[in-house]
């Protein structure tokens, strides 16, 4: 459909539905952004990593005390960050921002590629219906990396689609895929899915061997940059040395990592509707399965997969392989290219056959995307005053001022979040993991340095109760939402303080 052509209408008032959409978007989310930030130590993580790169320490530096292997986080989102950073320091609403505007970019690329498969009108649709996702609307309140990815992921994506067709500016949409693919691995290693994808495609479909090989040598440059620049100890392959246990896992989170595809598109149980909810995830499951019907259409058989298939495929596979249930934020480089499946699934099955046609396909399939551009609006209004804030509380603040008072740089804690900790108190510590007893956490306080101890009150009460009966434990400071017991040798704090 990349050629076929535009009623006169959309030519006339595409561009400006599609303006007053990004006009908007920015006014729900500009006059709803909030201070604080949703659960979670990986904010927390980028932004100490982008303060050690302005300063010039070492990469990890102060995300966990001496001794604990840290994960290396891609360099490419604390860059973004270092900026902010530099002018305005942790600000944790301008460091919002960059997420904000990113997001418009990722509705347009997307458009780009939905109206190659489904024509202006539909893609003007698409647009505004990922536009004006509640997902973002939940999203905006975290610093995460999600938005940039997603956005360099569908860059590439529409660059090789260019690049496929042919024509003079070959070289030119190559340089650009090529550049986005490796901007990507940059700020996400899980964009090997993308390079593995594109190689696919440009080898087995275009037959452009030279191209495929440029495309895994600059993936394999850039996997060898990061190691280089962040390399540590600790590694994500290494969660998988235990194949016993990482099965057993991965098979208790299957049904709820394939139920946040689903939680992308719809926040089911965030605003506690039960009635929406379900009749939501009756209407998604129906949808989810065109979606599927649309991506066989075009999937079968394999050797014909396109870009698009092998990047979905790819990436799906790696996430639902990934032994964490992360939130619906990690499906959001593939929720728009679902859509286009949806699209084109719904197309396929009406278009089958005469008694169906009479449905009319392209009409059903724009009354659907302006009925889900509908449910949107509404979901986000039960939404409106969602921050989700657990971070800069004045409870937290307090725990943070005290911990920065009390603790000197070679005395460590443990914490259900200690990078939160670290970033806003300069004192590093260790995780104190909620779903193992008192005592096996007491074990790992043996450590030279790790005296203290930061419970919950409400989230680790059990533990807070164990902690006061432990003779080992003394009481140092407490408010309405935090305990902080002394283990044993660790310096008491000074009187008053």
């Amino acid at each position: 459909m990349a050629g076929e052509a535009q009623p006169r209408w959309l030519r006339r008032a595409g561009p400006w539905i599609a303006g007053l959409g990004v006009f908007l978007f920015l006014a729900l989310n500009l006059t709803t952004l909030k201070p604080g930030h949703p659960p979670g130590g990986d904010f927390a993580h980028y932004i100490i990593i982008a303060q050690n790169i302005l300063a010039g320490r070492d990469y990890n530096s102060g995300v966990f005390m001496p001794g604990v292997l840290a994960q290396s986080y891609p360099p490419g989102f604390p860059l973004l960050l270092a900026p902010i950073l530099h002018l305005a320091g942790p600000d944790l609403v301008l460091l919002k921002l960059p997420a904000m505007l990113l997001w418009p970019l990722c509705a347009w690329l997307l458009a780009l590629i939905a109206r190659r498969r489904l024509g202006g009108e539909n893609a003007l649709w698409v647009f505004l219906f990922m536009l004006l996702a509640p997902w973002f609307f939940v999203f905006k309140q975290s610093v995460l990396s999600d938005v940039p990815f997603t956005l360099l992921v569908t860059g590439a994506i529409w660059a090789f689609l260019n690049y496929g067709d042919g024509g003079e500016r070959r070289g030119g949409w190559l340089a650009l895929a090529l550049a986005f693919t490796a901007a990507s691995l940059l700020v996400r290693t899980a964009g090997v899915a993308l390079v593995g994808a594109a190689v696919l495609y440009l080898a087995l479909r275009r037959r452009a061997w030279a191209a495929a090989l440029l495309t895994a040598l600059a993936g394999a440059a850039m996997m060898v940059l990061v190691k280089l620049w962040a390399a540590s100890a600790g590694e994500y392959l290494g969660l998988f040395h235990d194949p016993a246990f990482w099965l057993a896992r991965l098979a208790r989170m299957l049904p709820a990592k394939l139920a946040k595809v689903l939680g992308f598109y719809f926040p089911l149980f965030r605003g506690g509707q039960w009635l929406l909810a379900g009749v939501e995830a009756a209407a998604g499951l129906a949808l989810i399965c065109l979606a599927a019907w649309g991506w066989l259409k075009r999937g079968l058989p394999w050797r014909d997969w396109g870009l698009i298939c092998a990047f979905v495929a790819l990436y799906m596979v790696m996430i639902l392989l990934w032994p964490f249930n992360e939130g619906p934020r990690f499906y959001a480089p593939v929720a728009g290219l679902l859509v286009i499946y949806l699209a084109q699934g719904l197309l396929a099955y009406f278009g089958r056959s005469r008694r169906l046609q009479r449905f009319r396909p392209q009409a059903l399939l724009r009354a659907v995307l302006l009925a889900g551009l509908a449910l949107n609006l509404f979901n986000t209004a039960l939404l409106w005053s969602y921050s989700g804030d657990v971070v800069q509380r004045p409870a937290d603040k307090a725990l943070y001022a005290w911990v920065q008072r009390n603790l000197g740089p070679a005395d460590h804690y443990l914490y259900a979040y200690p990078r939160v900790l670290a970033l806003f108190s300069g004192r590093t510590g260790d995780k104190y993991y909620w779903n193992e007893s008192l005592a096996v956490n007491q074990a790992r306080m043996d450590r030279p340095g790790l005296g203290w101890l930061i419970l919950r009150r409400q989230a680790d009460q059990a533990a807070v109760a164990a902690a006061g009966r432990d003779p080992r434990l003394t009481p140092a400071w407490s408010n309405g939402l935090y305990s902080v017991f002394r283990r044993g040798s660790a310096p008491a704090p000074a009187p008053g303080r």
